[in-house]
């Protein structure tokens, strides 16, 4: 939610990672979606109503294992923007993949 006075605006990046582990490291498995958004002040942006049945687990690249949704709202150049007291506007949700 822009809880800002002023709107705000940049590329919604989200990405699906996989931890690998020999590299102790999250490596992009795929770029799901990356397009300008705007959020208006009082405004929330929804990522299920982004994301949701863009990616089904055989997209995934590297069979089982640590995923995560990684989002992030960056500049043209890709840099994480900030928001106010410094927060990077990013967040993740782990998920582990097994197949039977």
């Amino acid at each position: 939610m822009n809880t800002g006075s002023t709107n705000i605006s940049g590329f919604l990046l989200i990405q699906l990672q996989y931890y690998n582990t020999s590299q102790t490291a999250w490596v992009v498995d795929f770029d799901a979606i990356c397009d300008f958004r705007v959020i208006n002040t009082s405004e929330t942006l929804g990522l299920d109503t982004v994301f949701n049945n863009l990616v089904n687990s055989d997209d995934l690249s590297y069979g089982n294992g640590l995923y995560r949704v990684y989002a992030a709202l960056v500049s043209p150049d890709g840099e994480v923007l900030v928001g106010d007291g410094g927060v990077r506007l990013e967040a993740s949700y782990e998920f582990e993949v097994e197949y039977q």
